[in-house]
């Protein structure tokens, strides 16, 4: 898969693609679209997190764990959830 979004975290940006002009999202409703690019920025957000607060030159004795797009995707298509489960629990 093409790379939807990118942190830049020396210069405190990040670019998301026009998932339009993806061929894989061509076919995709606007709301899913809008659903995706919400994805990818709350994953790009972690991204910048975790480089702000140092996991990133930290974790490089660890596998570079911080970098690690798998964790980084499950914590941005959970983070909403998680969110959701602690309003309801008042722990927010």
């Amino acid at each position: 898969m093409k790379t939807q979004g990118l942190c830049i975290c020396h210069e405190r940006k990040i670019i998301i693609v026009d998932l339009l002009k993806l061929p894989e999202w061509a076919d995709s409703s606007e709301y899913v679209r809008k659903e995706g690019e919400k994805e990818i920025l709350r994953h790009e957000i972690l991204h910048a997190f975790f480089a702000e607060c140092g996991l990133w030159g930290s974790s490089l004795s660890v596998c570079a764990w911080a970098l690690n797009e798998e964790m980084v995707d499950w914590f941005a298509v959970n983070a909403p959830k998680i969110y959701r489960a602690y309003q309801e629990a008042g722990a927010m």
